[in-house]
């Protein structure tokens, strides 16, 4: 999105491959416009990723906390949301004979308790 922006188009117009550039042009447009400003203590960035071989969304979470110093305190959470857990039947076999395996001693105990 970045890239994408009129001040980063207008200076790639300009300066073609220059991305690093364009990509300041586009922050310091940003910064005119007030969308951060000197008493801004942070910044949140949500990045949605799909990654189709293994059929993910993987959601990351980037935040970087600004001190009074001027250090930049970064925080980096990725997390993976499973679209579908048994993409392979075979998968599905293997869990359901594991939840077999469990529910045997389980009812053993269970008759042990009632008796």
């Amino acid at each position: 999105w970045l890239l994408h922006s009129a001040a980063a188009v207008d200076h790639l117009r300009n300066r073609p491959g220059d991305y690093r550039g364009a990509a300041s042009a586009s922050v310091h447009q940003l910064f005119r416009q007030g969308w951060v400003d000197e008493k801004s203590d942070s910044m949140d960035l949500v990045l949605l990723a799909w990654n189709d071989r293994v059929r993910m969304f993987t959601v990351t979470e980037v935040r970087a906390d600004f001190d009074n110093w001027g250090f930049v305190i970064p925080n980096i959470v990725s997390r993976a949301v499973i679209n579908e857990p048994y993409m392979d039947k075979w998968t599905l076999a293997i869990d359901a004979f594991y939840l077999l395996i469990l529910l045997y001693p389980t009812v053993l105990e269970m008759k042990e308790l009632l008796n």
